[in-house]
């Protein structure tokens, strides 16, 4: 549905890196975007670099520069030269905090923006009328980040993180231009990647009463089914906790397997929504809901290496698929 021609183009705006690098190579893209792990190759064609999330190979001209870990200066990007600037301000500087938050503005740190703006206009109300228009530009900005955070997820995978971006920024900015190619993109996406349907609570009781697991696969599931067990005697619901434990081990051993980021995130849903089944299950006895709330917590951090919209905002996007190579 999206060429990759596009989400170069509209990530321009995201904003760059604030990181403390360690033992790391990293390519600058002309986009903004930025890949930080080690440079395997580098001729007067390309650059190929292996990162966490995979090797990327990346032609010259579309790279603004390259750095090793031994030329990475203690401040080189703009949420590290914000804050050093930040501590320097007096508390009651009006005129520094405004200029700040031009900086942030101009360097996609939108937040950061607004918080400056807000702090000038609050030391010296003079400064009303100036910071009315610039947090204009940075509602503009805040927009265009949530549009093209909505590209990249629904581009790489992850629709329902796409379609959630996409309904902030309708919601958050109805007056923003964007909004109509927001609304167009979000029926296309929705038309592709329909939400699955919630089990009824006959289909519930039904499998049950055939002696099949109900196979959670949409959010509600959980509560009906965990409802449904909650019923039970205290002997059943220890047998389904320890079921809907093992189904879940079961769909968390299959992430990597999968091939496709879509695949990956199926499987990881509905290993959480096990999990999530199990420790709600209403036992006298507490290990296993424990047991349960470890799996979930366990599950979580092994998600934290996949694309969050703070790895986006701070420019780090892992833009190699895991497992594969992908060339620019």
């Amino acid at each position: 549905m999206f060429k990759r021609v596009s989400i170069f183009l509209l990530v321009v705006g995201l904003s760059f890196i604030y990181t403390q690098l360690s033992s790391a190579d990293i390519v600058l893209l002309k986009t903004g975007m930025t890949l930080e792990g080690k440079i395997i190759e580098k001729t007067d064609d390309y650059v190929k670099i292996k990162t966490r999330s995979g090797i990327g190979t990346f032609k010259l001209d579309k790279v603004r520069g390259v750095v090793t870990d031994e030329e990475v200066p203690s401040a080189t990007f703009p949420a590290d030269i914000y804050r050093q600037r930040l501590n320097k301000i007096g508390e009651n500087d009006a005129q520094a905090h405004y200029e700040l938050g031009i900086f942030c503005l101009q360097n996609g740190l939108p937040d950061e923006a607004r918080e400056e703006f807000n702090k000038a206009k609050e030391i010296d109300s003079e400064y009303e009328g100036r910071v009315k228009k610039q947090l204009v530009e940075v509602d503009k900005l805040k927009a265009e980040i949530l549009y093209n955070c909505g590209i990249f997820f629904c581009k790489y995978g992850q629709p329902k993180r796409g379609i959630a971006y996409l309904e902030e920024l309708i919601k958050t900015y109805p007056e923003n231009d964007l909004v109509e190619k927001a609304e167009d993109l979000l029926a296309g996406v929705r038309e592709e990647n329909p939400l699955p349907q919630p089990l009824t609570l006959e289909e519930i009781k039904l499998k049950f009463k055939q002696g099949k697991l109900p196979i959670p696969i949409a959010k509600e599931d959980q509560e009906n089914i965990v409802e449904f067990i909650n019923k039970m005697p205290e002997d059943k619901k220890l047998y389904y906790c320890k079921r809907y434990l093992d189904i879940g081990e079961e769909y968390a051993a299959k992430i990597p397997l999968k091939e496709s980021l879509d695949e990956k995130n199926k499987a990881h849903t509905t290993a959480l929504y096990c999990y999530r089944i199990a420790s709600k299950i209403a036992l006298k006895e507490k290990d296993l809901k424990s047991q349960a709330l470890n799996k979930m917590r366990s599950l979580s951090d092994e998600l934290s290496q996949s694309v969050t919209h703070e790895s986006i905002i701070k420019g780090k996007l892992p833009i190699p698929i895991p497992g594969k190579e992908m060339r620019y």
